[in-house]
């Protein structure tokens, strides 16, 4: 019974994380920085609060072997490269020309900032996702539930939490793949922090995928 209690406030916590950074995203839209530690509030308060009272010690960083630290970068690279040369494949097909104008609306990402906000994307925003999402919201929700509702709550809540700070960037058709993709790419993350029960993985191929889409980001911004 105690574990379905801990479930339920993990299930509620991350909800009400995910409907603050909504609001934060999608009606406030301050600037990068207020946003950044308001994110970093409750993507690491919130875990660190329940850690504390729920007595827990786990921060889900099991060190890898070296074979596997090399294996990592890897798939992540390939990644990259996937997705950036999906990008070059498509860039005649699809219709990106309102992302460099919500970026700059929304988030206040411009070309004098890019630089640094791409490299805390890359490095420090893909950890505090995984932090929370694969370790709060996947590696602990299934020491108390079924691993199956863990699997689908975390890459439920991945998705629908990058959907609010998302909307208004694409057409809503490329706008429902980007939100599969997301989802996709939770569950694939997940599965592999389950193998290492370590979030050490995901973050690194989440790293990778994050400096593909910075890439593309910085490409439209030179052509706008």
């Amino acid at each position: 019974m105690k574990k379905y209690s801990s479930a339920i406030s993990v299930t509620a916590t991350v909800i009400a994380a995910c409907a603050v950074m909504a609001v934060v995203d999608g009606v406030w839209k301050p600037g990068y920085l207020v946003k950044s530690l308001i994110k970093f509030a409750l993507f690491v308060g919130i875990p660190a609060a329940y850690a504390i009272v729920s007595k827990q010690k786990r921060l889900w960083t099991r060190r890898l072997t070296l074979k596997q630290s090399v294996l990592f970068p890897i798939a992540g690279a390939a990644v990259c490269a996937l997705i950036i040369g999906t990008y070059f494949a498509l860039e005649n097909v699809i219709d990106l020309s309102a992302v460099t104008g919500k970026m700059a609306e929304d988030a206040g990402v411009n070309r004098g900032n890019y630089i640094f906000v791409a490299f805390y994307i890359a490095l420090c925003n893909s950890l505090l996702e995984e932090f929370f999402f694969r370790g709060y919201a996947f590696l602990h929700m299934k020491t108390l539930v079924s691993p199956r509702y863990a699997y689908f709550f975390s890459a439920a809540a991945f998705s629908l939490y990058h959907g609010a700070m998302l909307a208004g960037w694409f057409s809503w058709i490329l706008f429902a793949l980007v939100l599969a993709a997301l989802a996709a790419a939770g569950l694939l993350f997940e599965w592999i922090d389950e193998k290492f029960e370590s979030i050490i993985p995901s973050w690194t191929v989440h790293m990778f995928a994050n400096l593909a889409i910075n890439i593309i980001g910085y490409i439209l911004l030179q052509k706008s």
